[in-house]
């Protein structure tokens, strides 16, 4: 649940979904 920790922590900060999104799938690629 790492990727739902990063969303919502990503959201709080005020990112759009869309960068949330965008955040995450960097993410979830550089695994």
């Amino acid at each position: 649940a790492a990727a739902a920790q990063f969303a919502s922590a990503a959201k709080a900060q005020g990112a759009s979904f869309a960068e949330a999104v965008q955040l995450l799938a960097a993410a979830y690629d550089a695994e």
